[in-house]
């Protein structure tokens, strides 16, 4: 509820952010004139199951990317901070707040108050990644040991005679060879784009009203994204 901060007009970048400032005011004035249990939650950086993406989610951006070999995109230098929540815990979060009378008429930040910056997060999925390949490198090659050593001395299955379709080094190929690549903001979108340099809520006024507070930390929303689109594919 203190002062807001936008940029000026001549960056279009600030139109989403003054757009949701109207609603807000539209959404306040039913609740004072009208009576309409209203409350506005502002929500950061939601992420989970079969998020998309395609219209600059960074997380499953940065995850797509590492899964198909790379490089991982990072704009500006990379130490501009945001924070990250799994929508189980913000579903949560809401209905909480519905059911909760205090919080009708009220503005509330919703979401995950633990800052990470984005080229910290590209380098939390490349690590990710790599461990979850390094697992399965080993899995593919115990396995091929077992059956190595059950098959028949005369039967010619040794690794020189095995085909490659089926060899671990083609099945898992070896990530180490992820990267980031840093590219301007001028480069992605414009010479005339602003971006905030961390955006991380305080969420006092939500665990007050809810008592609520993350199950899932940003490690386990990482390695459950990469798991997930990994399996899908």
């Amino acid at each position: 509820e203190d002062d807001i901060v936008l940029g000026p007009t001549v960056r279009p970048r600030w139109a989403y952010g003054a757009s949701k400032a109207i609603d807000e005011f539209l959404a306040l004035a039913y609740w004072r004139e009208r009576g309409l249990p209203t409350i506005v939650g502002r929500l950061f950086n939601v992420v989970g199951p079969r998020q998309t993406g395609a219209y600059g989610m960074v997380l499953p951006r940065l995850v797509d990317a590492a899964l198909a070999g790379g490089p991982l995109i990072v704009h500006d230098d990379g130490r501009q901070q945001r924070s990250f929540a799994h929508v189980s815990d913000v579903v949560r979060m809401i209905l909480a707040l519905a059911a909760n009378p205090a919080s009708f008429g009220g503005v509330c930040n919703i979401g995950s108050d633990r800052p990470i910056s984005i080229g910290d997060l590209a380098r939390l999925v490349i690590k990710t990644v790599e461990k979850k390949e390094e697992a399965e490198r080993r899995d593919e090659g115990g396995g091929r040991k077992k059956r190595l050593a059950a098959a028949p001395a005369d039967s010619g299955d040794t690794p020189e005679f095995q085909s490659p379709a089926v060899c671990p080094q083609h099945l898992n190929p070896n990530p180490s060879s992820l990267r980031i690549e840093y590219q301007s903001y001028a480069d992605a979108y414009g010479d005339d784009f602003e971006d905030c340099r961390r955006r991380v809520p305080d969420l006092t006024k939500l665990h007050r009203l809810t008592g609520i507070t993350a199950r899932w930390n940003l490690e386990e929303i990482v390695a459950d994204l990469v798991e997930r689109k990994r399996a899908s594919k």
